[in-house]
């Protein structure tokens, strides 16, 4: 009786493919995905009614815009792109007809029989027939890979013009208190004039003007220390514009104007689908759903097709005769029959890193409405305790006016003039670093959400 070689292997591998998957984890990854249909999903989300020219500041947006250009970060991502589209290319053209040649010499020779030699001239095409759809998960795959370094790429500019926002900001605030500093320490020297006339005229001892030379001093440290905090800024600012600090310099603006902006998202639950992050998170989850079909699939076999022509010979000389030509076609049905369990075990592999990649994506979720939750909350108290230190500030500045005039009647002493122009500066500085705060919180918020610049 004879056997059909080729039916008999596709019976085996028919057979053993019944028996693996019995054996295999249920395809449950737990997805809340099923396809790319998140992009379309995205899309149609509702816009925020906040952007990055809310501050309202072109010195600001050409920095931002110098770092997304200069800063070697987005560099990184942009290659990263590339990098992944080079895959996608790579993974589509898998799909194709594979095409060779191969051109051979060689000879050999068989106990007791005279050597022999043999030339040979041949081209190969085959093509893996995708019958289980492995091919085409590779380009899903090589797409998702696309998607997430855009998603990169998107989330390094969004932290890059945060990062470029607090620094200028906090820098710009460091050159007001210098300013403030700097009147203090005015006001100091003048006072310790008053205080050395005095002291000549015998009216207040030694004690006074070493008093007031430890508060110049006091100052003057603190000037130091403003000074080098702002250096340190400047630095942060020229990295983060891909600049060298030592050929960078911000120059003091000659009127600070510090943007006090409520950010509101109109629907926040909806926009933070926006993030990139957690479009990061659901295309990974996308990814590692695909990989645990993928490694399924691992049992199936491989259905190649392949055909070739050619010319062969024992002679070198009769190679290009007409007798020399070959041709040949077939087909290959390849399957494993015993690996050990290495399929299995990456079947199970992947399995868990799809049940981590949802964990992950719920995780950026949480994240997400905390990042907001807390920006928004940081907004509102940094808008009740700039209104109460408005309201201080207003008072000081009427108590130091009036302790003016009573300096110029007599009624009160330098000292206290002194003092109560000190408390106006502090007060102005508090101010000063709330409404940073309050900027920084606007910043947060703009990163927390997702907006681009």
């Amino acid at each position: 009786m004879r056997f059909n070689a080729a039916a008999l292997l596709l019976a085996v591998s028919v057979g053993l493919w019944g028996c693996s998957t019995q054996t295999l984890p249920d395809a449950d990854p737990q997805s809340e995905l099923s396809s790319l249909a998140w992009k379309m999903r995205v899309a149609e989300l509702a816009d925020a009614t906040i952007d990055w020219s809310s501050f309202r500041d072109p010195e600001l947006e050409a920095l931002i815009d110098r770092s997304l250009s200069h800063n070697p970060d987005i560099t990184t991502a942009v290659e990263s792109l590339n990098l992944s589209r080079v895959g996608l290319d790579e993974a589509r053209a898998a799909r194709g007809i594979v095409y060779s040649a191969v051109a051979a010499a060689g000879a050999g020779k068989i106990r007791d029989l005279p050597s022999t030699e043999t030339y040979s001239l041949s081209g190969q095409a085959s093509y893996e027939v995708d019958v289980w759809g492995r091919r085409r998960t590779d380009v899903e795959l090589a797409e998702i890979d696309v998607n997430d370094a855009e998603l990169s790429l998107l989330s390094t500019r969004i932290s890059l013009a945060a990062e470029v926002a607090d620094a200028y900001y906090s820098l710009r605030v460091f050159d007001e208190r210098l300013k403030l500093q700097r009147e203090s320490l005015l006001y100091a020297l003048e006072q310790q004039k008053r205080i050395e006339a005095r002291y000549r005229a015998g009216i207040v001892s030694g004690i006074a003007i070493n008093n007031q030379e430890v508060l110049v001093q006091q100052l003057r440290a603190a000037i130091a220390d403003l000074e080098g905090s702002r250096s340190l800024q400047e630095d942060r600012l020229a990295v983060l514009t891909g600049q060298p600090p030592q050929s960078f310099a911000l120059s003091p603006a000659a009127a600070l104007r510090l943007p006090f902006v409520q950010l509101a998202p109109n629907t926040p639950a909806e926009v933070l689908r926006r993030r990139p992050d957690i479009q990061q998170a659901e295309v990974r989850l996308l990814s590692s759903e695909l990989r645990f079909e993928q490694a399924k699939r691992a049992f199936f076999p491989t259905v190649t097709i392949s055909g070739g022509t050619g010319l062969a010979s024992a002679d070198l000389g009769d190679l290009l005769d007409d007798t020399s030509w070959s041709w040949n076609i077939g087909a290959d049905l390849i399957t494993t029959l015993l690996d050990t369990g290495v399929r299995g075990r990456n079947v199970e592999r992947a399995r868990i890193a799809a049940a981590q990649s949802l964990a992950a994506y719920r995780r950026s979720i949480l994240a997400a409405l905390q990042d907001v939750e807390g920006a928004l909350n940081q907004q509102e108290v940094n808008l009740r305790r700039f209104e109460i230190q408005r309201l201080q500030l207003e008072a000081q500045a009427r108590l130091t006016r009036e302790t003016e005039e009573r300096y110029r009647l007599g009624a009160v002493s330098g000292f206290e003039l002194v003092r109560q122009q000190r408390n106006l500066i502090a007060q102005r500085e508090q101010l000063l670093n709330t409404e940073l705060a309050g900027i920084q919180a606007s910043i947060q918020l703009l990163r927390a959400v997702g907006i681009a610049p």
